[in-house]
């Protein structure tokens, strides 16, 4: 999934219904610290284990948000690619 965007150096990368924020770390690797990822959940639990997560493996380029995925708080065009892996199982 993260191949398939392309993520570039600087990019801003939103993954919706993130869960613990696998993917999005992936894709935070790519965009570099000039980029910023913003790993999204509806639960307040899921973002909590996706922050101390992000904590663990030391990913510094990522803002922690609960967020409706079908009402996505944000500008349009405020971000360069979107993830959403376990959004809609």
């Amino acid at each position: 999934m993260v191949r398939e965007l392309r993520p570039q150096e600087g990019d801003t990368v939103l993954e919706l219904a993130a869960e613990v924020g696998e993917t999005g770390f992936e894709a935070a690797a790519s965009i570099g610290e000039a980029g910023r990822l913003i790993t999204s959940d509806l639960s307040p639990a899921m973002l909590k284990a996706a922050r101390r997560r992000g904590g663990e493996l030391g990913v510094t380029n990522v803002d922690y948000r609960i967020m409706d995925a079908e009402r996505i708080a944000l500008d349009d065009d405020s971000v360069d690619g979107v993830l959403c892996r376990f959004g809609y199982i």
